[in-house]
C-alpha cells in the first residue's frame, strides 16, 4: 500500500512539475487587427461581415460559410458551390439598412 501511495505521489508531482504554456496575447490582437478585406463595387467590406451576411442569406450557420482567399469567393463548407461577394452586396447592404445586425 506504501508502494502504491508512494508512487502516485511522484507521479503527481512529475506531472505537477511540467512547463505551463503561455498564450501570447499580441498573437490574438494582431490577428484581428489585420482582418481581411476585399473591395466589392468601389467599397471596401471586412470580410467577416460579407461572410456574417451571406449566413443571414442563405440560412445557414456562420461556421459553414468558408472564405477561399484564392478565388475571392465564399462556398458553403461540405458542398461544392461557390458564391461571387459582388453578386450579393447590394442585399447583405439591404438587411443591414434594414436593421439586421451581424
Amino acid at each position: 500500500m506504501k508502494k502504491l501511495l508512494f508512487i502516485s505521489l511522484i507521479a503527481g508531482l512529475g506531472f505537477a512539475s511540467c512547463q505551463k504554456e503561455t498564450v501570447d496575447e499580441s498573437i490574438d490582437q494582431t490577428e484581428e487587427s489585420s482582418e481581411q478585406t476585399l473591395i466589392l463595387k468601389g467599397k471596401e467590406y471586412k470580410v467577416s461581415y460579407v461572410k456574417k451576411g451571406m449566413s443571414k442569406l442563405f440560412g445557414i450557420p456562420v461556421g459553414d460559410v468558408v472564405y477561399d482567399d484564392i478565388k475571392k469567393v465564399f462556398g458553403h463548407a461540405g458542398y461544392a458551390v461557390e458564391f461571387n461577394p459582388a453578386d450579393y452586396i447590394d442585399n447583405i447592404e439591404i438587411l443591414t439598412n434594414e436593421g439586421y445586425e451581424f
